[in-house]
């Protein structure tokens, strides 16, 4: 959506090029090594500012290869259990947890990934022993989530919002500092005294490093034009999403914090990704 509207706004042809792997450290790498004159655009995502702590021989410097343009959106994330659990509330599912120590897999999109992290950090804050399981992607854990082999996930609404509707998932918090659109009776963790449970998968545009600010200037303008339709907002808060938007200088900030704040949980679980 934001490479077909760049394309008009531009006038120029926008390619979108999908480079997996590795956490989208192959795609990084591709980009922290191009040309800074605007043509080569990186689509970061959470695990931009995770990668560093858990992955070996990073090709790049987070925080000096890249030019921030733009925090284009934020999914947050969504607690829930399937549907077989007896908990209808957080402070059920704690109960549970702490009445069957380990009895309980938190599933996830893989090691390092924000879900697992995420989960991790529900665990330090409530001292509940949950059983974490990775996957190989956030498809594969709902998956497995929803035929009961798993308890629990923390994860965005794209993955969780059919099951929900259905009633194979119940919701029990939204991991957001207000209330999700979409479920607008649910409580978020703030409400609930657990304020460091603002958790969600982030989307943003970074340029190569000596990128001119002219041109991060311009991206970073149509970018925000684009953001402020009512055909994008409703698009974004469709699928729970926050439009968030901003300047550069935001978005630098924003990513320096999600820094600070993953590189103690990693250390605290020992986490490393060869």
């Amino acid at each position: 959506m934001v490479g077909q509207y760049l394309g008009k706004a531009l006038r120029q042809t926008v390619v979108i090029e999908t480079r997996p792997g590795a956490s989208g450290i192959i795609a990084a790498g591709t980009v922290a090594k191009a040309a800074p004159d605007g043509y080569t655009l990186l689509i970061a995502v959470s695990s931009f500012a995770i990668n560093p702590y858990i992955q070996k021989n990073i090709p790049y410097d987070v925080a000096t290869d890249f030019a921030p343009i733009i925090h284009i959106t934020t999914y947050p994330f969504v607690m829930v259990v399937n549907r077989d659990v007896p908990a209808a509330s957080v402070q059920d599912l704690i109960a549970l947890a702490k009445a069957k120590p380990g009895a309980l897999n938190l599933a996830s999109a893989g090691n390092g990934s924000p879900p697992h992290l995420a989960g991790e950090l529900f665990k330090t804050a409530t001292g509940v022993n949950l059983v974490h399981v990775p996957f190989a992607g956030s498809p594969a854990a709902v998956v497995a989530l929803v035929a009961g082999h798993m308890q629990v996930m923390l994860d965005g609404m794209p993955s969780l919002l059919t099951h929900i509707k259905s009633g194979r998932l119940r919701p029990l918090a939204a991991a957001s500092a207000q209330r999700n659109s979409l479920l607008p009776d649910l409580p978020t963790f703030a409400e609930l005294g657990y304020k460091e449970m603002n958790v969600g998968l982030w989307i943003g545009l970074l340029a190569p490093a000596k990128t001119p600010n002219a041109v991060v200037s311009r991206l970073n303008s149509e970018i925000n034009r684009l953001l402020e339709t009512p055909e994008v907002r409703d698009n974004f808060l469709a699928q729970g999403a926050d439009v968030i938007g901003g300047t550069p200088a935001q978005f630098a900030e924003f990513m320096q914090k999600e820094q600070v704040r993953w590189g103690p949980v990693v250390k605290r679980i020992g986490l490393k990704v060869d």
